[in-house]
């Protein structure tokens, strides 16, 4: 299952739906509950005319989907400071020298 794209998919299908019927739906149940996705994709199924269609065939396909490589989830991961190892050498010797929160270094990339 592609996580990240069926959690984006069912957040553009709980924005129509409540748009078009004034109900809404649980995302993380949709994901979760294979009988719960099942009644709110044959919901989709029944709007012809509206991206509901198009919305439930494109989640299906996410459920089959493998998951992408990185997958974090949201769309962020966690960064880390580089290494004095991948700075070059006259950085290396600048950030081991005065720290890395210094003035001379705001404006410096």
């Amino acid at each position: 299952m592609n996580r990240a794209r069926a959690i984006r998919i069912g957040n553009r299908i709980n924005i129509v739906l409540h748009r078009q019927l004034h109900v809404g739906i649980d995302v993380k149940r949709l994901i979760d509950d294979p009988l719960y996705a099942r009644d709110v994709l044959l919901v989709c199924d029944a709007m012809p005319g509206t991206d509901l269609v198009a919305l439930a065939r494109d989640f299906r396909r996410a459920l089959t989907e493998a998951p992408e490589e990185f997958e974090s989830g949201w769309g962020f991961d966690v960064t880390r400071p580089a290494t004095d190892s991948e700075l070059p050498e006259e950085q290396a010797a600048r950030r081991t020298r005065s720290g890395w929160f210094t003035p001379s270094r705001w404006l410096t990339r």
